[in-house]
């Protein structure tokens, strides 16, 4: 039927914003046609504005390196948002990129370490790998480089190092890097194509506010992903405004290690810093908090290692799992009079895991059961 066929007031197609889609009834069918499609092109317009305004924006916010990208990725993928071609060819080029990384300042750190090295082979490779500067366009590493990152990785001395990494100061060694060594002989190979886990794995500093938009059947959301070192943070405030949620991850695992930016600052207290400032700014009193506290398996393997009462000197209780993260907990919740209810033990690259808690989250955004103050 079209709308020759049918009578029509002109208070009948005033829509809300004041346009007025009033139509003659036309004796041309085909008029008729196009006046048809210009209102349907204005509803399905409108229909777009309602759906937007129904969107929940979610600021994912915490210090640098603490796991917020990794974050967006299982978002991403526990929602059925896949990674395109053009995205896969391009995180293989982080994912090399990560490596080398890694690789140099495990080189360099081990100088710093005082690790002996005697082996002539070991410092040819060492020296390669220190001077190599890698380019992107490449689709491949050369095979000698290639070799040289083999042979390094196999020596025990290398191994030393990257288990030592917290005390090489000004360098980052990449905590995830071990899964990429582990996994050369593939990752290097010139036909290589990164699995979403190898995706997930991969660290690229966020130097922008990157957004990511994900439907499901609870709804439409927004994720902005905010770089969060220090020289960034300025460029928070625009993104305060009409906040649904905001989900605040803190790396669990750097309460031994200090900041790239100033290796005066123990990571962990930058970041209690931080999170007190977000919880207590003014635009934010309505955005309600959700505190990951991420790299969970990271911090249980270095309290195996190393004192927590070493690097926070008020932590008075028996040296445990479940202790220390009640320990940081309070720290966490001395911050503020608001209410922290939602705290999630997370480990960034465990799907399961992040697909249970990230469907619970966004449920609990979505039917807006979190109270924003007490």
């Amino acid at each position: 039927m079209y709308l020759e066929d049918i009578n029509v007031n002109e208070t009948d197609l005033i829509d809300g914003n004041g346009i007025n889609l009033t139509v003659e009834l036309e004796s041309s069918p085909k008029k008729a046609r196009e006046r048809n499609s210009t209102i349907e092109r204005q509803l399905r317009k409108e229909k777009r504005e309602a759906e937007m305004k129904d969107i929940k924006k979610v600021l994912i916010l915490g210090a640098g390196d603490s796991g917020k990208s990794t974050l967006v990725r299982q978002i991403r993928l526990t929602n059925a948002v896949p990674f395109t071609g053009e995205e896969k060819n391009f995180f293989k080029k982080v994912i090399w990129g990560n490596i080398l990384l890694s690789m140099k300042n495990l080189v360099i750190g081990s100088e710093f370490l005082g690790i002996n090295i005697n082996s002539w082979d070991f410092l040819n490779d060492a020296i390669l790998i220190k001077e190599y500067v890698y380019d992107k366009k490449l689709m491949k590493i050369e095979d000698e480089v290639c070799n040289a990152l083999r042979r390094l990785w196999d020596d025990p001395n290398i191994k030393v190092c990257f288990e030592r990494r917290n005390e090489i100061k000004n360098l980052h060694i990449q905590d995830t890097s071990v899964n990429y060594f582990n996994d050369l002989n593939r990752i290097l190979d010139c036909n290589y194509e990164p699995t979403d886990q190898d995706i997930v794995l991969s660290r690229r500093a966020t130097l922008n506010i990157t957004e990511t938009s994900v439907s499901i059947k609870l709804g439409n959301f927004k994720f902005f992903d905010v770089g969060g070192q220090k020289h960034l943070r300025n460029f928070w405030a625009p993104y305060f405004d009409e906040v649904n949620a905001i989900i605040f991850v803190a790396a669990l695992s750097s309460f031994n290690e200090v900041m790239e930016e100033d290796d005066s600052t123990n990571r962990m207290v930058d970041c209690i810093s931080l999170f007190k400032a977000i919880v207590n700014n003014p635009l934010l009193t309505k955005a309600p908090i959700i505190l990951f506290f991420n790299k969970n398996d990271l911090f249980k393997e270095k309290l195996k290692t190393y004192k927590l009462v070493n690097y926070f000197s008020d932590y008075k209780e028996q040296q445990t799992e479940k202790s220390a993260v009640s320990f940081f907990t309070n720290k966490f919740k001395e911050t503020t009079n608001r209410n922290l209810s939602h705290i999630h033990l997370t480990t960034g690259t465990d799907n399961k895991l992040m697909k249970k808690i990230i469907g619970s989250v966004l449920e609990i955004i979505m039917r807006g059961r979190i109270e924003a103050v007490l």
